[in-house]
């Protein structure tokens, strides 16, 4: 399972024990429900952060602290909002639209084949659980890769199920 978050920074480190606590309710419920096949079943979970290259890779932030003069920055609020809400407005224009589902889309091939070269008998389906404009970002993508016109980066990779949380 690959988690995608939704819009806004979100931090490594949580992410990573987010997972981590799924990993262990996993292994509790598979045996609980699954006994017969829990011996043969392995749930793991993965994230990625595409906020941040975002951000930072394209000049988002920077862009931002140019346009908002030193009066802004006192309200905190605005300071705070402002790059969440730059995601789904910049999802809107089709250059950083396409920008998020390149970073999307490199960062999931490039876990998928972490996990693969990790676990080398790995024949398991990939479920991605998404949430918010992740959620329409991961719809985006699986949606559109039967087209072979590049304007969707392809996956390297089937995705068996596509969970949405908190989506349009």
């Amino acid at each position: 399972v690959i988690l995608l978050h939704g819009i806004g920074p979100h931090d490594a480190n949580k992410m990573e024990k987010y997972a981590a606590s799924q990993r262990r309710f996993a292994a509790e419920l598979l045996p609980a429900h699954f006994a017969r096949a829990s011996s043969r079943w392995e749930v793991d979970f993965a994230f990625i952060e595409w906020h941040t290259p975002l951000h930072t890779g394209a000049g988002l932030d920077a862009l931002y602290q140019q346009l908002s003069d030193g009066s802004q920055r006192a309200f905190a609020m605005r300071h705070r909002l402002v790059p969440m809400l730059l995601d789904g407005y910049m999802y809107l224009s089709p250059p950083f639209k396409q920008l998020i589902l390149d970073e999307i889309c490199a960062q999931l091939n490039a876990k998928y084949y972490e996990y693969c070269a990790a676990h080398p008998d790995f024949s398991g389906k990939v479920t991605l659980l998404a949430h918010s404009l992740g959620g329409v970002a991961a719809f985006d993508l699986l949606a559109h890769q039967h087209l072979l016109d590049g304007a969707f980066p392809p996956l390297g990779f089937p995705v068996s199920n596509l969970v949405l949380i908190g989506s349009p």
